[in-house]
């Protein structure tokens, strides 16, 4: 963020603990350029109880979704339909 626009580092885990809506973490396994280990500790200070962590196997940074595109969706849409955001026929 702050180097393309030109933004102050945030420190998320000071600021998770405060949403009140429901977080799906999408991760990479082999993200090279955050940590998983991130995910696991941004979870962790979450709202356990609304949120879900997914870690993708073999992805790397924003390889989510090529990678595992139909589990992607359907974790997604899953996640979506039990937190009452969008109504599947």
């Amino acid at each position: 963020g702050k180097l393309i626009y030109g933004l102050e580092p945030d420190n998320a885990i000071d600021k998770i603990h405060s949403l009140s809506c429901p977080v799906l973490f999408i991760h990479g396994q082999n993200d090279n350029g955050i940590p998983v280990s991130d995910a696991h500790e941004l979870y962790e200070a979450s709202n356990k109880e609304l949120n879900e962590i997914w870690v993708v196997p073999n992805a790397d940074h924003s390889q989510a979704y090529s990678l595992s595109s139909t589990e992607y969706c359907d974790r997604v849409v899953t996640f979506l339909t039990i937190h009452g955001h969008i109504k599947v026929k």
